[in-house]
């Protein structure tokens, strides 16, 4: 794939993502929301996994989710994003960002094909 279409590709997740979090940004307070507001998504991440309470939580789910799916950061993990999306979305239909849970998990999902996708054909093409 090329640089450019990589690059593009991850400063339209990144515009996604920062919307997205934007939406769950308003009233905050605990030591995890405020590491999610701030930016500090290695924060977020190191919360998320040592605070087993949040892992029951709808809104830290997706924040987790949002933190290992921006590009750029530390924790980027796109399959853990993805796992967290789908955990949040059986346990929770309807609840907890649900709209932008499905809306990230299919943004997800397709930006995963098309880098498979890229990888194929880009070495389809060294072969020949």
């Amino acid at each position: 794939m090329k640089k450019g279409t990589s690059r593009r590709s991850a400063r339209i997740c990144s515009a996604v993502l920062l919307a997205a979090g934007l939406g769950v940004a308003a009233g905050c307070s605990s030591a995890f929301e405020r590491s999610f507001n701030a930016g500090r998504y290695d924060e977020v991440v190191r919360q998320f996994v040592a605070d087993s309470a949040l892992h029951s939580d709808p809104d830290a789910l997706y924040r987790a989710a949002l933190a290992y799916a921006t590009p750029d950061h530390p924790e980027y993990d796109v399959e853990r994003a993805r796992e967290l999306l789908g955990e949040l979305l059986e346990r929770y239909p309807g609840r907890g960002h649900h709209r932008e849970a499905v809306a990230l998990f299919s943004l997800l999902e397709n930006a995963s094909r098309l880098e498979r996708d890229g990888a194929r054909v880009e070495s389809e093409l060294t072969a020949l």
